[in-house]
């Protein structure tokens, strides 16, 4: 059965875990339950089956890290903090799953390189990725698509962009770059770990699909401006690259996706990607140069009848014909400034997630942002085929106002229903 809202209160406020003889970690049975129930929502809703209430994702960042009252820097710089910052955010709010458990800016791995790769305002309270071209021009993308993606990056990439010695300062600050990228993937893991064995709530997904296209826009080889140029004046060097860049980072998705035990219960998804690029994208730029590599991602899951999350920034609403073809019930989608319950209509063979606007959620009364949960479940929410999140990544201070975030969330908890 699905567990009573005073049931999943009750989860989220007792005590950390008791221990048995031998001083391992025992859930408790009330906590297993829960995560038994959010695995079963989200496993229904995206399969077309009408779960028993409206699952509930949270699109929260770094918002988190001043709700719980520390500033960017000592959250960014003291995993302590960070984590603190996460569970304060999970006792209080209660979301079923999250994007973020503190893991979006890690300043401590790319710092090793002494460069300014993400930009922190404090006074601002606001961090940024700073947009560069890491290769200068088709010349430097046609010599990465011969020489190969991770060789490149070491040997050429890394020297050249941020003003190291040779290969060997850059190999030694790789070096300490990794041992950096393991106390963060540390970190997240021991969060993850409380998360679901303190709180219940199982992690998003397993695994992550990075598009080379992405890799290329959002990862930084090419800025938004080149990026832009690139696909109307050197296509086939883009294409030659990104085939380049698939062929080496893949197999390693693959393995991962393949090795997936089936009745994980503290695993929602097996794979998610992110759609950054396609904001810069028209129709016919969108079918060469993504949706090949979207197909790809969805053909793979597919073939092992898996399924997966698909994030978007931005409107989708002129590429519709794209995701129409995308298998039914396998994808969840969130989405950004698109009309949810338009999306339902045009895609019935996915699963929506979002919708809920982040603007309403700052300014609007309480009243008036629960009137709005009302709504969606009306218009959006009819079939069983949604996902509540905010429309937009919560990051800035102003972006939510507390008592309001925390009015749709009982909401939903006590009426969240299809």
């Amino acid at each position: 059965r699905t567990l009573t809202f005073a049931e999943r209160i009750s989860v989220v406020h007792k005590r950390p875990d008791s221990q048995d003889r031998k001083g391992e970690t025992v859930m408790d049975e009330s906590v297993q339950a829960l995560l038994r129930d959010r695995k079963q929502l989200f496993a229904d809703v995206t399969r077309g089956i009408k779960p028993a209430r409206v699952p509930t994702l949270s699109n929260v960042w770094s918002w988190k890290v001043f709700d719980a009252g520390y500033n960017l820097t000592q959250a960014l710089y003291d995993y302590d903090k960070m984590a603190d910052a996460v569970y304060q955010f999970q006792r209080k709010y209660n979301f079923d799953a999250n994007f973020d458990i503190g893991g979006r800016n890690p300043v401590q791995v790319l710092n090793q390189f002494e460069a300014e790769i993400y930009h922190l305002d404090e006074a601002g309270e606001s961090i940024s990725f700073v947009d560069r071209d890491m290769l200068s021009g088709p010349e430097d993308m046609q010599r990465m698509a011969e020489r190969g993606y991770f060789r490149s990056a070491i040997e050429d990439i890394l020297p050249a962009k941020y003003n190291l010695k040779d290969t060997d300062d850059a190999i030694d600050r790789l070096v300490k770059a990794a041992k950096a990228y393991s106390d963060f993937m540390s970190f997240l893991s021991k969060v993850q770990t409380n998360l679901t064995e303190r709180f219940g709530v199982p992690s998003l997904a397993y695994a992550r699909y990075d598009l080379p296209m992405e890799l290329v826009f959002s990862g930084g080889l090419r800025g938004i401006r080149s990026f832009s140029i690139d696909m109307r004046r050197n296509g086939a060097v883009l294409e030659e690259l990104m085939e380049r860049i698939r062929e080496e980072t893949e197999p390693s998705f693959i393995q991962k996706i393949s090795t997936f035990p089936a009745d994980s219960s503290r695993v929602l998804y097996p794979a998610r990607v992110t759609l950054l690029a396609h904001t810069v994208m028209n129709q016919k730029q969108f079918a060469r140069f993504c949706w090949p590599q979207l197909k790809r991602y969805a053909d793979l899951l597919e073939a092992r009848d898996l399924t997966g999350v698909i994030m978007t920034e931005g409107k989708i609403g002129h590429l519709t014909e794209f995701f129409q073809q995308l298998p039914k019930d396998r994808f969840i989608l969130l989405i950004e400034n698109d009309d949810p319950a338009e999306l339902r209509r045009q895609l019935p063979n996915l699963t929506i997630a979002g919708g809920y606007p982040r603007e309403l959620l700052a300014t609007g009364t309480k009243e008036a942002c629960v009137d709005k949960i009302k709504e969606l479940l009306d218009t959006v929410a009819y079939d069983g085929r949604w996902i509540y999140s905010q429309n937009k990544m919560v990051s800035f201070r102003n972006d939510v106002k507390a008592e309001n975030l925390l009015a749709v969330s009982e909401y939903l908890q006590l009426h969240g229903t299809y």
